[in-house]
């Protein structure tokens, strides 16, 4: 057998523990030239810092009391050089986009935007000084402004309804070399004073003005109701190491995305003591594997006493990357009632033990009217009952709706998984046979067959708290409150049978 050396980069090495460096001879001998792992993969940071950034929700849709929601969005550059990267709006339905462009931060720089309601539909505005390409149109507020329309929908259809709810990808496409004409144009603290002009008339070319992505990139998402004096923020998810290559495009070229031939086919996965190097045929299974879960859990609460309300999203970010319509492959796969519809299994607990299964098993009791529940959406909100009450309104006014009912419990927790209608088994997504699971506290690595189990997932639970309007001293104020909490998780990969 042929046998290869594996380098891992000097500015990567620390994050190898010494006894996995000591004893990398031995394990990297036994792998051949053609299965051998390169340092790079795809792996979702526990830090939150990354080359791509995935914000699980947006909405200006209102509530039940038709006040409407803003979703503030922050990006921040944490590096020393700057980067250009895409941002890209996906409506709530079917992942499609609807809005597209370009930011460029120069090192240390921020920029942010909000999600607002406009007419029938929604836009972004944004009163950052941060260079976008293209140029963002000032509207009469004197804002930057960007209208959400649903781009591959039927001609006559409505583009602007279903943009007013969705989720967000932030993708670093290259740095940008310090010095350049373009580094230089881009900062806001300098002179020459800044030219975003020049972005968007000068062709930007790799090795001249850019180079390869390094990550460093973070963000959060704030979900606010000024008229209900509601705010919920959570940190965006990260996705690291994504490429080594530069693939920057105009902000008009809908190239980019996390299934460019630049992302590196390969991914990296944690969990239960071992850390798992799968190897795939293409770019976009390393980074759905990276986001796969087995199963989401997290709490709700509906106090009565407290007019307690939750919604749980659920974003499955790569979905639209293998569904069309009824069509699936694996890790999707159709139910059988519901052909566009992901099944899944929930069960969910009180705070005292009890538990039941939700769907055609409903506390104990079998119910053949309460049908399963299923994710029918790229992003589906889990607007959650408990009582008589088998559904309520949105906390969210979302609608892309998955009304969810917990007999009569009033707080808890609950634990969703996806399954197989025809089986129901779990899904999952079978490895290259060249992939490698590593005991982390042995440091010995294993080649062979793997399969990722569950489907890629992020999302948030979100919570109120309601008094109303309350006396304060002499006069009024609101005694709202809301929170947000990103999902866990639980990881598997198992052997291939």
């Amino acid at each position: 057998m042929n046998t290869c050396e594996v380098r891992i980069p000097a500015d990567r090495a620390r994050d190898f523990p010494r006894s996995i460096m000591r004893k990398s001879r031995k394990v990297f001998a036994a792998i051949s030239c053609g299965a051998a792992m390169v340092a790079h993969a795809v792996y979702l940071d526990p830090d939150g810092l990354g080359q791509a950034l995935i914000y699980p929700y947006y909405s200006a849709r209102a509530d039940a009391q038709g006040n409407p929601y803003n979703t503030y969005l922050s990006l921040v550059n944490t590096d020393s050089v700057g980067k250009v990267v895409r941002v890209r709006m996906r409506e709530g339905s079917g992942g499609l986009e609807a809005a597209s462009f370009n930011v460029f931060l120069s090192p240390g720089d921020m920029w942010t935007g909000a999600v607002v309601p406009d007419g029938d539909g929604a836009k972004l505005i944004s009163a950052d000084r941060s260079c976008t390409e293209p140029a963002l149109t000032v509207g009469s507020s004197g804002l930057s402004e960007l209208p959400l329309r649903v781009r591959g929908m039927p001609t006559g259809s409505d583009t602007a309804g279903p943009a007013r709810e969705g989720f967000v990808e932030m993708i670093e496409m290259a740095t940008i070399k310090p010095g350049s004409p373009t580094a230089l144009a881009i900062r806001q603290d300098s002179l020459p004073p800044q030219d975003c002009a020049l972005v968007s008339s000068v062709p930007m070319s790799v090795g001249a003005d850019l180079d390869a992505p390094r990550g460093a990139l973070m963000g959060t998402l704030t979900l606010i109701n000024v008229a209900s004096g509601l705010d919920a923020t959570v940190t965006a998810g990260a996705l690291s190491a994504l490429t080594t290559r530069s693939f920057y495009r105009p902000g008009s070229d809908p190239y980019v995305t996390v299934a460019t031939a630049e992302v590196t086919p390969a991914s990296v996965i944690t969990t239960g003591g071992k850390r798992y190097r799968l190897n795939w045929s293409r770019g976009v299974d390393a980074v759905t594997s990276a986001l796969m879960n087995a199963a989401v859990l997290n709490e709700y609460i509906l106090d009565t006493g407290m007019n307690s309300m939750t919604d749980w999203v659920v974003t499955l970010p790569t979905r639209h990357f293998y569904r069309l319509g009824a069509d699936a492959t694996p890790p999707f796969y159709p139910d059988v009632d519901r052909p566009q519809c992901d099944s899944t299994f929930v069960i969910y607990f009180d705070r005292e033990e009890r538990g039941a299964a939700m769907g055609h098993i409903n506390y104990g009791v079998p119910t053949a009217h309460a049908p399963d529940p299923a994710n029918c959406f790229s992003t589906s909100v889990w607007s959650i009952a408990s009582g008589a009450a088998q559904t309520r309104p949105s906390l969210l006014g979302a609608m892309n709706l998955q009304p969810s009912h917990v007999a009569d419990f009033q707080h808890g927790w609950m634990w969703m998984q996806s399954v197989i209608p025809t089986t129901g088994r779990e899904p999952s997504m079978d490895a290259l046979a060249n992939s490698t699971s590593t005991d982390i506290s042995t440091g010995v690595t294993t080649l062979g067959s793997l399969r990722v189990v569950g489907i890629p997932t992020a999302g948030l639970s979100v919570r109120t708290f309601s008094n109303g309007t309350l006396t304060c001293g002499s006069g009024a104020c609101q005694g709202n409150y809301a929170s947000a909490f990103p999902h866990r998780a639980v990881r598997s990969v198992v052997n291939m049978p």
